[in-house]
């Protein structure tokens, strides 16, 4: 009797749990039945094709009938295609057009629902598609036939491809106006449809001279230059020699092309192009002074310059550092940094920009200034506890930082004017001007360390303790911590790289992003870091190059200007 009981409520479990499913049952064989097709023209209102040239063009169902037909073709492409094991190895990783379909819900946004790699070719028997799951599909040859007389497979013929118009070197002017024909599918010529462009308006560097090259030379070539309504010129392209331009001048060109139809030529068309242009005069550099000490710095600068990055720099011998411009008015200028340690001789600059290529000489001189030479009397306990190996490294790590991290610069022209503050001098650092206790240079050598010693990279000044330290130039703070090489320290962005450095203080008495004129406090004289007596190192870098101050208390290096 009890095993009966047990039967008949496992019976009625198992009914519950059927009735309980079956709106679950009922979902899903709804869902098999009415399955949509991936890519199906009746699930998907939009459809996008990239080819392999990276142009994209968008196909709405409903939209004109050259889009709905577009999606027919592909939606048949997909539905007719036959499943094959894998892509040939020919084709295998080459190029292909991307198709993707996308839905719309009710608020008019787009999802992305499903896409298609096809691989095309020109014949029409080796035409193949990979859905996203990797199964690959032949397609038949008809349909294959059909997408090859599109104008979308442009990208599978040589002779499809228009010229390309550039000006003065390396301006791409895109054709306001085209009408390209190239031999495609069956040996018919097919026309080539790109949208017009809407630029209509450059600027860029062409000198008093312009030139046009065309990566296929038409047949017959015209230009017209105007000045508003004034006609400047008509005639050749290729023959400008009476073409007077000005700087500045805004001038319209109207260039018309043909490639006439030939026998034995894939193509053939016509082309104009129609845009403004604003003439700028050549580019000009200059350099400083032709000669400097070793540890100095010369300037090199720049006029009727456009885009920064375009210039180019080249040092024989290599001077180990390549300059920055920067914008400063109608100029640019770049610092070149002589490190300490190069040989002297003659460096010879090249200057590139454009059309425009200038040389320099510059004479690099054996180093004159005294303070060659020293030694740092400090402790051996204090050696230990800030120039271990580990505040080495830590010093140089937050050196790198600060020259080459874009938080620590100000990317700005020059912000000092005249000569720096020489603190030798009397009531500028002290009454009586300080000493330099260790000037720019190397070998400085610990007094209670044999064999340990280092290159010293700036200048110390002796001064009591707690003198307000003023800043050499004018600038901006762009770092104020500590280190156990340099105890507390203040850094001073100038402009154009130049930074100046402050350490061993007692207190700084700036903040990061005050601005700062020349002779302004910065922080009080101390003995923190590696020194025992109270004195205040400065130092100066171009990039990551130290620089010597000396040159700039006598107001060098020299700033060229151009008239």
């Amino acid at each position: 009797m009890k095993k009966e009981m047990n039967l008949k409520s496992l019976l009625i479990l198992f009914l519950a749990l059927v009735v309980l499913f079956i709106p679950t049952y009922i979902a899903i064989g709804s869902y098999y039945r009415n399955k949509p097709e991936p890519g199906s023209v009746a699930d998907s209102l939009m459809l996008t094709i990239k080819d392999p040239q990276q142009r994209v063009n968008t196909f709405d169902t409903e939209g004109s009938e050259d889009e709905k037909n577009t999606c027919a073709l592909f939606d048949k492409m997909i539905k007719s295609a036959v499943p094959v094991g894998s892509l040939p190895d020919s084709i295998s990783g080459g190029e292909f057009l991307l198709a993707t379909y996308f839905t719309k819900n009710e608020e008019g946004e787009t999802k992305e629902q499903t896409s298609y790699s096809f691989y095309f070719s020109t014949d029409t028997a080796k035409c193949y598609f990979k859905d996203t799951t990797g199964k690959a599909y032949k397609l038949a040859k008809e349909d294959a036939a059909s997408f090859l007389e599109t104008p979308y497979a442009v990208y599978l013929y040589s002779g499809a491809v228009p010229p390309v118009l550039t000006v003065s070197g390396d301006t791409v002017i895109p054709p306001s106006e085209l009408k390209w024909f190239y031999l495609g599918q069956g040996n018919k010529f097919l026309p080539y449809t790109e949208s017009e462009s809407d630029i209509k308006e450059l600027s860029y560097d062409v000198g008093n001279t312009i030139s046009f090259n065309f990566s296929n030379e038409p047949s017959v070539c015209t230009l017209k230059v105007f000045n508003g309504d004034v006609l400047l010129y008509d005639g050749s392209y290729n023959n400008l020699g009476a073409l007077d331009l000005k700087k500045n001048a805004v001038l319209s060109f109207r260039l018309s092309a043909e490639w006439p139809e030939a026998e034995g030529v894939a193509y053939y068309g016509t082309s104009t192009y129609t845009f403004n242009a604003k003439v700028t005069a050549p580019a000009e550099f200059k350099l400083g002074q032709d000669e400097i000490f070793q540890g100095e710095f010369a300037v090199i600068a720049g006029t009727n310059i456009t885009d920064i990055s375009s210039i180019s720099f080249k040092s024989v011998p290599e001077i180990g550092y390549t300059p920055v411009f920067y914008p400063d008015g109608d100029n640019v200028y770049a610092l070149i940094p002589i490190s300490y340690g190069l040989t002297k001789g003659n460096y010879v600059f090249s200057v590139s920009y454009g059309l425009v290529s200038k040389e320099f000489t510059l004479k690099v001189k054996d180093w004159e200034y005294g303070y060659k030479d020293g030694s740092l009397d400090v402790s051996k306990s204090l050696i230990e506890s800030c120039y271990s190996n580990e505040d080495q490294a830590e010093y140089s790590a937050l050196v790198k930082k600060i020259c080459t991290e874009a938080d620590y610069s100000v990317s700005s022209g020059k912000l000092f004017d005249g000569a720096f503050l020489d603190y030798q001098k009397k009531g500028v650092l002290t009454t009586n001007g300080a000493p330099i206790r260790l000037g720019f240079g190397r070998n400085v050598k610990f007094t209670n360390a044999a064999g340990l010693s280092f290159e010293h990279t700036g200048v110390d000044f002796e001064a009591a303790s707690n003198i307000a330290v003023p800043a050499m130039a004018s600038g901006k703070v762009v770092y104020v911590g500590t280190c156990d090489v340099l105890g507390a320290f203040v850094v001073i962005d100038h402009g154009l790289g130049l930074k100046s450095w402050y350490a061993h203080l007692a207190a700084p008495v700036v903040k990061v992003g005050d601005t700062i004129e020349k002779g302004n406090a910065v922080g009080k004289t101390g003995n923190s870091g590696l020194t025992q007596n109270n004195r205040v190192h400065v130092g100066l870098t171009v990039g990551e190059i130290p620089v010597a101050p000396y040159g700039l208390w006598a107001d060098r290096p020299v700033f060229p200007s151009f008239s």
